[in-house]
């Protein structure tokens, strides 16, 4: 059970997007602050197997829900888009199987 660092760039379209790679079972990223308004689409990459790989949302850092998206939780590769907003996101690795999966966040401000 590790927590992995994310990385966060905004791009010249004015997106922001958020990376964790390295994902195991288990795991779970390093939350990511989003202060940016605009829908949140997040991708799986990888081998998810036995895993559940849910993303979390938090207003104070502190206490973690799974955010809503569809499908969820994710049990295979997959491209989807949060239905709620929180202050901090991240990823969450269920233990199983999962192995070098990267997550992708991106927020794209003034989208719908």
């Amino acid at each position: 059970m590790a927590v992995k660092q994310g990385t966060r760039d905004r791009r010249v379209d004015g997106s922001v997007v958020y990376i964790w790679t390295g994902l195991a079972g288990g795991d779970t990223g390093s939350p990511a602050l989003v202060t940016d308004e605009g829908p949140i689409d997040v991708q799986v990459i990888g081998a998810i197997g036995t895993s559940v790989m849910n993303l979390e949302g938090s207003m104070d850092n502190t206490n973690w829900a799974t955010i809503t998206l569809s499908p969820t939780p994710w049990v295979a590769a997959t491209i989807s888009r949060a239905s709620q907003r929180a202050l901090y996101i991240r990823p969450n690795v269920g233990a199983g199987t999962g192995a070098a999966l990267t997550v992708i966040a991106v927020v794209q401000p003034g989208k719908v």
